[in-house]
C-alpha cells in the first residue's frame, strides 16, 4: 500500500468530519502499480467504519480532543505521536489505516510539509501533504501503523492538525468468525488384526548369588574296629646297643560302618577376620648328620602298637565308558509348569487396521480475529498532476524533428493544481519563470534505488500520426543552486511501457495518439542526495521515424501523471 496520495484540496473555514475515496491501486492518483509498496499490500483485508474524528489541536473552534488527540497545536519539527488504538474511534491496533489529514494555517502562512509514518521507526523522509500558501489544506493517505498501532506526525511549521479515519488494513487471515461446534465423530473404524508376536526378549542376566550357609556340626566317630592277632614272640636277641629296625605295621583293622551324619545346624554369624599376623623369617636349614652303620638284625621283638594308617592311594584310572543302554519307554506326562516371564516387547510394529470412514465435516462460524500481523513499507516520495481530466492540472507536451520541444516539470511530493511546462533549451531545461514551488528541498539524506509512474494520454480529440514512434520519458535531476545548473541524475531514468499495446513494447503510436496509458519503472540505480540538496523530475516526449509518411513534430501531447521515489 502506498504510505502518502496526493489529491489534496483546500477547505473552506469549517472543518467538518466527512467521507473519502480510500486510496489505493485504483486510485489513479496514487496508481503506481508494480511498485514495492503495492506488492507489500498482499493479504491484507481493508475494514471501513464509518468516518472517526481521530485528533483535533485547535483551543478554539476545534472538536474538543483532549490529551494526545488534543490541544496543543504542532510545533515545527517536533513529532507527536498518535496512540489512534486508544482513540475515541473504537478500531483495534492494526497494520495501516485509511486517514484524512487537515493543517489549518492563516492563509499565507505555508506549510511545506506534513509528515505521517509509525510510531516505532525513524522518520524515513515520507511526505502526506503540503500546504504552500497556508490555510486549510487536506489530503487522504493510507499509513503504516507501529507493533502498537500507533503512528506519529511532524510539521516544519507550526500548525493546527486534524486527523479523521474511515478505515483500517489487517492480515487476511485475521478476519474470522466466532470458532463453531465441533462436527460429531466419525464411525469407529473396525479394529486392525493383531499383529504377529514379537521376538523373545534376551535372557536376563543371572541374579547374585545367595550368601553360604553355617557348616553343621560335626556327626559322632563310629565305633573303632576289632584289633588284629598278636604274633608269636620272637626269642630275645643280644641287646644291642642300636636300636633295630622298627617291625613292620600290622594289617589294619576293618573300618567300622560310617555314622549317621547329623542334621546341619544354622550356620552361625561369621565372626570378624583378625588381623595378619607378620610372617616370621625362615630359619636356616640344620646340616645333615650322616648315616651311621647298620647294626646286625636283632630278633624280632615284641609287636608294637598298630601304626597309623597310611594315606589313601592315588584314584585309579576311569573305565571305559559302557555303551548306552536302550531307551526306556516314555514317562507320563508330568505338570504343566508355571508361565515364564513375559518377553521383551516387540520393536516391530503390527499392521495397521484399515482406516474409518471419515466423519461428516462440520458447519461451524469461523473462528476469532488472529494476532496482528507486521507491517509493510511505504513509498517515499510521490508526485502527480492532472490524472483523469484535461483541465489545467494536464501538460502539453511537444516534440520538433524527434527532439523534446518542452518539458512538464514535477515535485519531488505533491499534487500540482495547474500543470508547469518548460522550454527545453539545448537539451536541459529553462526556468525562468518555473522554479519556487516546484524545485524542492530535501529535509533529510535519501538514496533513491527505486522509480515507477504511470500516466494517460487526454487529448480531448485523437492525435493522428503514422509510422511514428512517441516515446515518454521521467528523468530525476539534482539542483545546484550555486550555479543555477541541473544535472540529471545516472539511472534514474524511467521510461513508459504503452498500456494499450502491451506487445509492442515501449510507449509506441503508429496510428493514432488518443485515450492511452501507461506505466514505467525502474530499480537498482543509486542516487544519493544530502540533506539541503535540492531535486525535481521532468517528463519530456520524443519522436521517431517508424516507415513512410511518418512526422516526428508531435503536437500537442496531452498527459496526466504520477511519479513515484523510494528507497
Amino acid at each position: 500500500m502506498a504510505v502518502a496520495t496526493f489529491a489534496q484540496q483546500v477547505q473552506p473555514g469549517s472543518v467538518p468530519v466527512r467521507n473519502w475515496a480510500v486510496p489505493g491501486r485504483s486510485d489513479r492518483t496514487a496508481n503506481v502499480q508494480g511498485s514495492a509498496t503495492a506488492d507489500g499490500a498482499a493479504g491484507l483485508v481493508f475494514v471501513s467504519i464509518t468516518p472517526c474524528r481521530v485528533m483535533d489541536t485547535r483551543a478554539e473552534g476545534g472538536s474538543g480532543k483532549t490529551g494526545a488527540f488534543g490541544p496543543p497545536s504542532l510545533v515545527a519539527n517536533q513529532p507527536r505521536v498518535v496512540p489512534i488504538p486508544s482513540s475515541n474511534c473504537g478500531v483495534p491496533a492494526s497494520v495501516a489505516y485509511s486517514l484524512n489529514f487537515v493543517s489549518i494555517t492563516p492563509v499565507g502562512v505555508p506549510v511545506g510539509y506534513l509528515s505521517a509514518w509509525p510510531d516505532d521507526e525513524p522518520w524515513p523522509g515520507t511526505v502526506v501533504l503540503n500546504a504552500l500558501q497556508g490555510g486549510i489544506v487536506d489530503n487522504a493517505a493510507v499509513v503504516v501503523a507501529g507493533s502498537d498501532g500507533g503512528i506519529q506526525v511532524v510539521a516544519n511549521e507550526n500548525c493546527d492538525l486534524v486527523i479523521d479515519m474511515n478505515g483500517y488494513y489487517v492480515q487476511a487471515n485475521t478476519i474470522q468468525g466466532a470458532i463453531g461446534p465441533t462436527g460429531p465423530t466419525g464411525a469407529q473404524a473396525p479394529t486392525g488384526p493383531k499383529g504377529s508376536t514379537g521376538v523373545t526378549g534376551a535372557t536376563g542376566a543371572t541374579g547374585a548369588t545367595s550368601p553360604t550357609g553355617a557348616t553343621g556340626p560335626t556327626g559322632p566317630a563310629g565305633p573303632t574296629g576289632p584289633n588284629g592277632s598278636t604274633g608269636a614272640t620272637g626269642a630275645t636277641g643280644a641287646a644291642s646297643t642300636v636300636a633295630g629296625p622298627t617291625g613292620p605295621a600290622g594289617h589294619t583293622g576293618t573300618t567300622g560302618p560310617t555314622g549317621a551324619t547329623g542334621a546341619t545346624s544354622a550356620t552361625g554369624a561369621t565372626g570378624p577376620t583378625g588381623p595378619a599376623g607378620p610372617i616370621g623369617s625362615t630359619g636356616p636349614t640344620g646340616a645333615t648328620s650322616a648315616t651311621g652303620a647298620t647294626g646286625p638284625t636283632g630278633s624280632a621283638g615284641t609287636t608294637g602298637v598298630t601304626g597309623p594308617i597310611g594315606m589313601t592311594g592315588a584314584t585309579g584310572t576311569t573305565g571305559a565308558t559302557s555303551a548306552t543302554g536302550a531307551t526306556g519307554p516314555t514317562g507320563s506326562t508330568g505338570p504343566t509348569g508355571s508361565n515364564g516371564a513375559t518377553g521383551a516387547t516387540s520393536t516391530v510394529a503390527g499392521p495397521t487396521g484399515p482406516m474409518g470412514a471419515t466423519g461428516p465435516t462440520g458447519t461451524g462460524a469461523t473462528g476469532a480475529t488472529g494476532p496482528q500481523g507486521p507491517a509493510g513499507s511505504g513509498l517515499v516520495f510521490l508526485s502527480s498532476f492532472g490524472m483523469g481530466g484535461s483541465g489545467p492540472d494536464a501538460a502539453s507536451l511537444a516534440t520538433t524533428n524527434g527532439a523534446a520541444a518542452n518539458a512538464a516539470v514535477m515535485p519531488l511530493s505533491g499534487h500540482l493544481s495547474t500543470a508547469i511546462v518548460v522550454q527545453m533549451i539545448g537539451g536541459a531545461p529553462s526556468f525562468a519563470s518555473a522554479r519556487p514551488g516546484v524545485i524542492q528541498t530535501l529535509p533529510a539524506p535519501v538514496t533513491f534505488t527505486k522509480m515507477y509512474g504511470n500516466l494517460s494520454i487526454e487529448n480531448t480529440t485523437p492525435l493522428f500520426l503514422t509510422n511514428t514512434l512517441v516515446t515518454l520519458t521521467a528523468q530525476l535531476y539534482k539542483w545546484d543552486q550555486v550555479h543555477d545548473t541541473a544535472t540529471a541524475m545516472t539511472g534514474a531514468t524511467c521510461v513508459f511501457q504503452d498500456g494499450n499495446n502491451p506487445g509492442i513494447g515501449r510507449f509506441t503510436f503508429l496510428d493514432t495518439l488518443f485515450g492511452n496509458v501507461g506505466n514505467c519503472s525502474a530499480t537498482g540505480f543509486s542516487a544519493p542526495f544530502n540533506a539541503g540538496d535540492s531535486a525535481f523530475m521532468l517528463l519530456t516526449a520524443t519522436a521517431t521515424s517508424q516507415g513512410p509518411g511518418s512526422n516526428t513534430t508531435v503536437s500537442p501531447i496531452v498527459i496526466g501523471a504520477s511519479i513515484g521515489l523510494s528507497q
